[in-house]
């Protein structure tokens, strides 16, 4: 097991890391990104978060216990941060897109 000592080093580790974390998002380079990106990086920073709080509870013998409830906000967080883009209507369709998918009557 790990002493407190190294605890504290490894909580400093993932703070410095979610700051990072932080400042990508807040930053301009995050509003070109590719929405799966964008989605990876929430992910990556609500895992960082989690591991966080395990840690500062590890460190500071957190008499409270662990409140599952606390880990499922971060995750969910991470779930819908990914903007979701709504499929093209049909009325975009036009009749070109329907050559090749004719429907026949014939047996394939």
């Amino acid at each position: 097991m790990k002493s407190i000592d190294e605890l504290k080093k490894e909580q400093y580790d993932a703070k410095a890391k979610l700051h990072e974390l932080i400042e990508l998002i807040n930053g301009e380079e995050y509003s070109s990104l590719t929405p799966r990106e964008k989605g990876l990086i929430s992910q990556q920073r609500a895992g960082v978060e989690m591991y966080l709080d395990a840690l500062t509870k590890r460190v500071y013998k957190s008499d409270e216990g662990i409140n599952t409830n606390s880990m499922w906000l971060p995750l969910l967080m991470g779930m819908f941060a990914a903007p979701w883009t709504p499929p093209s209507p049909i009325s975009d369709l036009s009749e070109k897109d329907f050559e090749d998918s004719i429907i026949t009557d014939h047996a394939v």
